[in-house]
């Protein structure tokens, strides 16, 4: 694929994911997504511009990454659908290029990709009774077995769609791995260098 190809307008219709991983982006993907449903929908299906996401993000929330991840999963079974991870696509900016086929996941030659494992920070206070200290214990307990479940589905995700080895996906992720353009391909993060030619 040609970078110079996903900038014709006739060929393709190019969306732009920027940024956090928030509800920004959400409403940034929901609103070009409607003008594609405007341009395209007395089209037949056959006739229908493929769509091109340029991505990038230093990721986010895990809840607004997920809905973003559910919602470029269901467009891609709308349109054929490629992700350009450009610049950076780090954390959960990572679950949203892996949500297409690997064939359709494209990186440029100096991106960062970046995994690393869930993190929580919590700031806790615990001055009144001890049954309320034990409410908020066995609260953020509860968000420890939640963060270590997301560990777990995170590295079956990562490895299913990378085709590597789920342990070194998960030693990857435990300590956190940067990768910069062929690597990240050669990992199986993407299919390719975007063309720049």
């Amino acid at each position: 694929m040609k970078i110079i190809d996903l900038y014709d307008t006739k060929s393709y219709f190019l969306m732009s994911l920027s940024g956090y991983t928030d509800d920004a982006m959400i409403k940034s993907f929901d609103t070009q997504l409607q003008k594609y449903t405007d341009e395209e929908k007395n089209k037949e299906e056959k006739d229908r511009r493929p769509i091109c996401i340029f991505l990038t993000s230093s990721g986010g929330p895990n809840d607004s990454a997920r809905g973003l991840c559910e919602r470029i999963r269901l467009l891609g079974k709308l349109s054929d659908l490629t992700i350009v991870g450009i610049g950076s696509v780090m954390s959960n900016g990572v679950n949203m290029l892996l949500t297409v086929s690997r064939d359709k996941r494209y990186i440029t030659r100096d991106t960062v990709v970046m995994i690393h494992q869930t993190r929580g920070q919590y700031d806790v206070h615990l001055p009144g009774p001890f049954s309320a200290n034990t409410e908020i214990i066995n609260e953020l307990n509860t968000n420890h077995k939640h963060c270590k479940a997301d560990y777990v589905l995170m590295c079956r995700k990562i490895a299913s769609a990378t085709g590597q080895d789920l342990s070194k996906i998960k030693s990857l992720v435990r300590t956190g791995h940067y990768m910069y353009g062929q690597e990240a391909v050669d990992q199986g993060f993407a299919c390719a260098l975007l063309d720049e030619d």
